[in-house]
């Protein structure tokens, strides 16, 4: 080796003072012979760098340059390492975003295919070449498509093509990082029947021959990531897409523009396809223009045509309101002219002393509040010795003969047991009736007098919910009340001659203020604020048709409908309103689905005992009938004895059809 061996010297290599006595030196010879090709073969004479002294762990850079350098691009693998690759200080690190540590240290890690795509990808600009990251390609298919055009492939393996085995691993940005060991990255120059050959940068000299199988095992190790230079303009990939708003709720009828943005705003490509999973509910075009077609939810996803990145806007699709009356679901005005609205009264509950309660109703007297019929003498009136909490209600057995709607017996009969029990004052025991005994007196008043067998069960129902004894029809809440739905109740008064007709107005009017609109929906969306001033509300389009054309809500109090059981369970309405759940327009036709929700309150107000009462639930007789004292009482006398009290609750009933006309 020439030199002489200077035995007097310390501390060179060791730590204890002690001077060399000796040395030993061995000496490898790497084998310099060419491997001669066998069979069909392909070499690409590209430059060799070699990476161990200067760049001890920067194989994927020095691979890199030695590729670029093939394709006439004068770069050196320093400017390369300073200026375009993405490094981070060492673990932990994502080896898909930057290189781990130093490529010139021994103790640096390396990084994979994205890293160097994205270091490329700010260095080939104006070069004419571009590169193309390939995933998944076989080894043959490599050599064929790439290396027979004499094209040489980056290609991340395992140095030697050892087996690759799980290295490190480490925690990052909330994922496991698995390093796969010993990672190596070689350029593939070319192959024989046997062996693909590689300039190593490991290796000091070019064509390096590893065998077919043992590169297949270490690529397939490395996740068979590669990158290639192609010839041409340069191209920038894109990395990312976001669309924005990536969620919105929208009403049927309404449109909207999606704006998305590809990244990096240089990108070659930046072609993008729009689609909907559930065109039903909102379809989009070619531009991003999204319109909403019903009532539900759809998902839009734009996708780029450069690497299939994708961006979602989730939407959410409600119905359009085009008519509601002027008394909401529980607020109410007093009349057309008034601009404040107020709770319904009928809605009021657990607020009144029996004082209190007596003095609101005058026909309620104290007997309505309790006394126990078990101890009555029997001297007294033969009336008054069939007065029982079972019988007191049954018109069949108190008097069969009497006809309650028009003879006056029979409310003179009601009255005679309450004045005989004045005369009894002190000499009974005072018994106050229970939540359960007036809601018994309410429900035998109910089905006995006001419902046939098809509304038997359904009065019950809602007898027993208003009590708080079911909860199972309750559907939701506004403003503290309960929603009630009764199946059985909504199919009744979808059949009923005034709710029909009331459709079929709808419909006709809508048709009329939709041709007005050259079939713009949304023009006739309705604003509920503007209930405020009756007038405004009015002119607004379907609100103004309906006016004009005197159309007005069903109301349920025909003779019929009171023995049938449809006036107790809804008379008059509280109010309704119209939503529109679906609309299309195909040229000159459209279609949709409507739905018009009728609501009433199940609770009582004192008017109702009076004949200016609102609405015309004083037909059935509620000033004389106990069972309507007993129904006031559980509703609104604070001291009422139970562990839930009686609250109203808000009946809604949905009717829910289609629709279609012409424009012109």
């Amino acid at each position: 080796l020439g030199g002489s061996l200077d035995t007097s010297g310390s501390f060179a290599g060791v730590s204890t003072g002690a001077t060399i006595s000796g040395i030993e030196i061995r000496v490898f010879e790497e084998n310099s012979s060419t491997n001669t090709p066998s069979g069909t073969h392909k070499i690409i004479q590209a430059p060799h760098i070699y990476q161990t002294i200067h760049y001890p762990t920067g194989c994927e850079s020095v691979s890199t340059v030695m590729a670029l350098n093939y394709a006439g691009i004068n770069t050196t693998v320093d400017s390369f390492i300073d200026n375009y690759l993405d490094k981070s200080s060492g673990v932990p690190f994502d080896p898909n975003t930057t290189f781990g540590g130093n490529p010139r240290s021994s103790s640096g890690y390396g990084c994979y295919a994205p890293v160097i795509m994205n270091a490329l990808n700010k260095l080939l600009p104006g070069k004419g070449y571009y590169a193309q990251q390939l995933s998944n390609v076989p080894l043959q298919d490599l050599c064929s498509q790439y290396i027979d055009k004499d094209i040489p492939v980056i290609i991340w393996a395992t140095m030697n093509m050892a087996p690759p085995r799980s290295g490190n691993s480490w925690s990052y940005n909330g994922r496991k990082i698995q390093w796969i060991a010993p990672e190596h990255c070689l350029l593939l120059v070319g192959y024989d029947d046997n062996n693909y050959i590689f300039n190593d940068p490991q290796k000091t000299q070019a064509l390096t021959y590893y065998s077919k199988a043992s590169v297949d095992a270490a690529y397939k190790g490395l996740y068979s990531q590669a990158i290639v230079l192609q010839k041409g303009e340069s191209s920038v990939p894109v990395t990312s897409v976001s669309v924005s708003p990536s969620s919105t709720t929208k009403k049927v009828g309404e449109a909207f523009g999606l704006t998305t943005t590809v990244t990096p705003s240089n990108a070659t490509n930046k072609k993008i396809t729009y689609s909907s999973n559930n065109p039903s509910v909102a379809t989009v075009n070619d531009t991003g223009l999204v319109i909403a077609k019903s009532e539900g939810k759809a998902v839009i996803t734009v996708k780029t045509a450069d690497g299939g990145k994708e961006a979602k806007c989730n939407v959410t699709v409600r119905p359009l309101l085009v008519y509601q009356t002027r008394d909401t679901e529980v607020m109410w005005f007093e009349d057309n002219q008034s601009t404040e609205e107020v709770v319904r009264p009928d809605l009021f509950y657990n607020d009144m002393t029996r004082d209190e309660v007596k003095a609101s109703v005058r026909s309620i007297r104290e007997e309505a509040f309790g006394f126990d019929p078990n101890l009555i003498p029997t001297n007294i009136d033969t009336q008054l010795e069939s007065f029982s909490s079972a019988d007191y209600w049954r018109k069949d057995t108190l008097i069969p003969s009497a006809n309650f709607m028009t003879d006056n017996s029979f409310a003179l009969f009601l009255e005679e047991p309450m004045k005989n029990r004045n005369l009894l004052s002190g000499l009974l025991p005072w018994h106050e009736y229970t939540k359960e005994e007036h809601k018994g007196f309410f429900t035998n008043m109910a089905t006995n007098f006001f419902a046939n067998d098809t509304f038997d069960p359904i009065i019950t129902d809602m007898i027993e919910h208003f009590a708080g004894d079911k909860t199972s029809n309750f559907t939701g809440t506004i403003d503290g009340y309960s929603i009630y739905k009764n199946s059985a109740l909504s199919s009744q008064v979808q059949a009923h001659s005034e709710s029909t007709k009331y459709v079929d107005n709808v419909k006709s009017a809508l048709d009329s203020c939709l041709k007005q609109q050259s079939g713009n929906l949304v023009n006739l969306e309705y604003d509920p604020e503007k209930r405020f001033d009756n007038d405004e509300r009015t002119k607004q389009p379907v609100a103004s048709e309906l006016k004009s054309r005197n159309i007005n809500q069903p109301v349920f109090a025909s003779t019929s409908d009171t023995l049938n059981g449809f006036t107790i369970c809804l008379d008059s309405l509280q109010g309704n309103k119209i939503e529109i759940l679906s609309y299309s327009q195909n040229g000159n036709s459209y279609s949709g689905i409507m739905r018009v929700t009728y609501y009433d309150h199940f609770g009582l107000n004192a008017e109702d005992f009076t004949s200016e009462g609102y609405g015309s639930i004083k037909n059935l007789g509620v000033n004389k009938l106990g069972g309507f004292h007993h129904w006031y009482i559980m509703q609104r006398y604070k001291d009422l004895e139970g562990s839930v009290h009686p609250k109203p609750f808000i009946t809604t009933i949905e009717i829910t059809t289609t629709f279609s006309g012409a424009i012109k």
